[in-house]
């Protein structure tokens, strides 16, 4: 057994989610190498983003916009627009103007409040996610180890099982009715189960490292370098 990360690079539309998206790119390496690599990884998810000519980016827009908004008015409300402005050049210095006028007429009134901003534009619709995991591929030793654990967990439960069934009789010895354990639904719960128990076990003893995966938690999208420098 040896322990790795995998890092995948999602795309998927705006609106809906990395699950409902496909891999574009993945990267699997050994857990101790992972953190080293991860800036050079990241990087790179973010050159073939950027080659994307339909990407999901915010831009700054070309007009400034100042908003009253009454001090009492309900969370949601979104306010008055009372003034744009078209703007050239530095937006990061618009941006400051329209923040600090607001501030000013803030504090004069009583009343309203006021914000001021640059709205956000957006263009694209590809989005990218980078996420990473980690996991365990197992080899065939530890499958079969993972069997014999299963048995022998599977073994205990019966065990279990029957004891309780055996202590659930024995209580019954005492009473005037001795044989009505065999009506008890307990009892009967607990025999039922001990058949299911017992078929699941016998299927277990049949099991080979085949039924086993090999990756944890699901299959690797990076099959080929794990093929190439692990497997």
């Amino acid at each position: 057994m040896f322990k790795i990360t995998e890092f995948t690079l999602t795309k998927y539309k705006q609106g809906k989610t990395p699950s409902d998206g496909e891999v574009v790119w993945a990267y699997a390496t050994t857990r101790e190498t992972a953190q080293q690599k991860y800036k050079a990884i990241a990087r790179l998810c973010k050159y073939l983003e950027q080659k994307d000519p339909n990407r999901h980016e915010y831009y700054d827009g070309d007009f400034v916009e100042l908003t009253k908004m009454r001090r009492d008015a309900p969370f949601n409300d979104n306010g008055e627009v009372i003034y744009k402005k078209s703007i050239i050049g530095d937006t990061k210095f618009h941006r400051k103007a329209i923040q600090r006028l607001a501030r000013y007429l803030s504090r004069r009134d009583d009343e309203y409040i006021y914000f001021g901003k640059l709205p956000l534009h957006e263009r694209g619709e590809n989005c990218y996610i980078l996420a990473s995991r980690s996991t365990k591929i197992l080899n065939d030793a530890d499958k079969e180890k993972q069997i014999k654990n299963q048995i022998r967990g599977k073994k205990a439960a019966i065990t279990r099982n029957i004891n309780k069934a055996k202590k659930l009789r024995e209580s019954y010895k005492a009473t005037l009715f001795p044989d009505e354990y065999k009506t008890d639904k307990r009892y009967i719960s607990l025999v039922t189960n001990l058949y299911k128990q017992k078929k699941r076990l016998a299927d277990n003893r049949k099991s080979d490292i085949g039924v086993i995966p090999t990756v944890i938690g699901g299959h690797i999208a990076d099959i080929t370098h794990l093929k190439k420098d692990f497997l």
